[in-house]
Parts: structure tokens; C-alpha cells; sequence
């Protein structure tokens, strides 16, 4: 079973020293436990997103993690990485050690985003923030 707590800890750790700021607790969307973290920079806001899915019957669980950016009406969104984990240790070793390193290539990635980059467009538009 997930420890959100101990899940959230973990991948929160590399963020704080880059000035992106924990959008709440893990959230269930779609199945997945998601956890996203924000940063206002250059008339953009960007975030990282941390899933994880946990995947029955065979306990093994899913990890994406994504890099992007948005100014209100276009965004742009990057798969940073996509991996699965056979177990719940070999999912916490994983936070422990590679994904802390993806974790800070998702914030440069999200941090290197320009105006320019942002190639969709919202269908809808969003609430002011």
C-alpha cells in the first residue's frame, strides 16, 4: 500500500531550492496519484507533475513525470520520463536515487520554457488566477 506521505517527502525534497512550491497534497486524478509543483517566473507559470499509478494485480506501479509551462491560454507540456517499478521498495529506491535527478532535469526543462514555446492553446478559457 502507498505511503502518500512518506511518497510526497520524497520526491518534494529536490524543489524547495529551486523555488517551486508544492500545489497541495497528492491528489487522485484518473486513477493516478498526482503531485504537482509551481513556479511563477517570467510571466509564465510553470510546474513539474509527479504520477504515480499503482498497478493491480501485480503491485508494480507506474511513474511519469512531466515539464511544462502556461501563460493563461496556451501551454506546453513535456514528458520527461515513464517508467515502471516492479514493487513498492523498488519504488521508493527509485525516489531515493534517479528520480531525484530526472526530478531536477523536469525544473530546468519547465524553467527553460519561452513564450514562443507554448504551442497549444487552451479549448476553453481558464479562471483567472
Amino acid at each position: 500500500m502507498l505511503d502518500l506521505g512518506k511518497l510526497e517527502w520524497l520526491i518534494s525534497m529536490p524543489f524547495e531550492d529551486r523555488g517551486f512550491s508544492r500545489q497541495g497534497p497528492f491528489a487522485e486524478r484518473h486513477g493516478s496519484w498526482e503531485l504537482t509543483f509551481h513556479k511563477r517566473s517570467r510571466d509564465l507559470d510553470r510546474f513539474v507533475s509527479v504520477a504515480v499509478t499503482q498497478i493491480t494485480p501485480s503491485h508494480s506501479y507506474d511513474v511519469e513525470v512531466r515539464a511544462g509551462a502556461e501563460d493563461g491560454k496556451h501551454f506546453a507540456r513535456h514528458s520527461v520520463i515513464e517508467f515502471r517499478v516492479p514493487s513498492y521498495e523498488l519504488l521508493l529506491d527509485a525516489l531515493k536515487g534517479k528520480l531525484q535527478d530526472t526530478l531536477k532535469k523536469a525544473m530546468v526543462i519547465a524553467e527553460g520554457i519561452r513564450p514562443k514555446d507554448l504551442e497549444e492553446t487552451y479549448p476553453f478559457p481558464r479562471s483567472a488566477r
